[in-house]
């Protein structure tokens, strides 16, 4: 049996259990910028087990993804895999994953059971870059493919700091939102991006590798979003930003955030958090040029522009 405890922003994350699911746990954890320890933080306790689940009576499905049937069962949410069964409390804290072998936990289990747990706990993940500008926040929604981490590189190469290349969570901060880094690196195709040193990530789809940002750029764990980009790659020479109204920013932050894979009676909380983020930050569709690789700086330029607007 092997236990964990990593910093996850505001939570302590606990392992235990079988080793290999705790060790594969631990790597998508570090993948995501855990760290170890963090007594004082608000725990979330995902545990590992071999054997049959127990019963928990007649359950409603209320959510599928992949291989994953969801369902509520009293208390109980539990998660049905060919190879796993997951319950889970009603207030997140604690999980248990049952598995019929003793082997690594799939990652795509592993991280849905996270990504409710953390979501009960009043953080929502969304697929998104970040960058700061001083204390104000550029967020870029979209799915893989549309340009995040290349326009990432572009923001971060004319001075903005780093906050994610591709996963934040949003949590309340006092009347707003805040958006909490949930990656640590800058991932590319090393053969589309521009020139750079790579190396090599196994939790990744594709090809994408980490890009090896030079040590004095500067980074920060959390930001207030004052700029909600919606990328989409264009065949021109120049992007161009366009405004959209706050139903364009939570469409495509609903999308971009799991919900329709997460558990749908608990839903409410994070809609919330999404129309939030619509509401106080100011929504552009940009579409990307080739601008963006050959003339970088001009780009972050004009981006710097419209997150520093009032």
């Amino acid at each position: 049996m092997r236990s964990y405890e990593g910093s996850l922003h505001e939570f302590r994350v606990v392992l235990t259990g079988l080793d290999a699911a705790v060790l594969r746990a631990e790597e998508v954890l570090s993948h995501f910028g855990a760290r170890p320890g963090g007594a004082a933080l608000d725990p979330v306790h995902l545990e590992f087990r071999v054997g049959a689940p127990p019963e928990v009576g007649p359950e409603r499905i209320t959510a599928t993804h992949l291989d994953l049937t969801v369902g509520r069962s009293g208390p109980w949410l539990v998660v049905r895999g060919p190879h796993s069964t997951s319950h889970v409390v009603a207030d997140g804290s604690h999980s248990c994953t049952y598995l019929s072998a003793a082997a690594p936990v799939p990652i795509h289990v592993f991280t849905w059971v996270l990504f409710h747990q953390l979501r009960q706990r009043g953080a929502f993940a969304l697929h998104a870059a970040a960058v700061a500008f001083g204390a104000r926040g550029c967020l870029v929604v979209g799915p893989s493919g549309v340009g995040k981490s290349t326009l990432t590189r572009a923001l971060v190469a004319a001075g903005a700091a780093l906050v994610s290349d591709d996963s934040v969570l949003l949590v309340r901060d006092g009347g707003g939102l805040a958006a909490l880094a949930l990656r640590r690196g800058v991932y590319l195709d090393p053969a589309t991006a521009a020139p750079g040193e790579f190396r090599p990530c196994v939790l990744l789809e594709g090809t994408k590798q980490e890009l090896l940002l030079d040590p004095a750029v500067p980074r920060v764990a959390r930001v207030t979003p004052a700029l909600t980009l919606l990328p989409e790659r264009i065949d021109g020479p120049e992007s161009s930003f366009e405004p959209v109204g706050a139903a364009a920013v939570t469409f495509a932050a609903a999308r971009e955030s799991r919900l329709g894979e997460l558990d749908r009676e608990g839903a409410s909380a994070h809609l919330q958090a999404l129309a939030m983020l619509a509401a106080t930050s100011r929504g552009f569709r940009a579409r990307l040029g080739r601008d963006v690789l050959e003339h970088p700086s001009a780009v972050a330029d004009h981006i710097r522009t419209l997150v520093e607007a009032p």
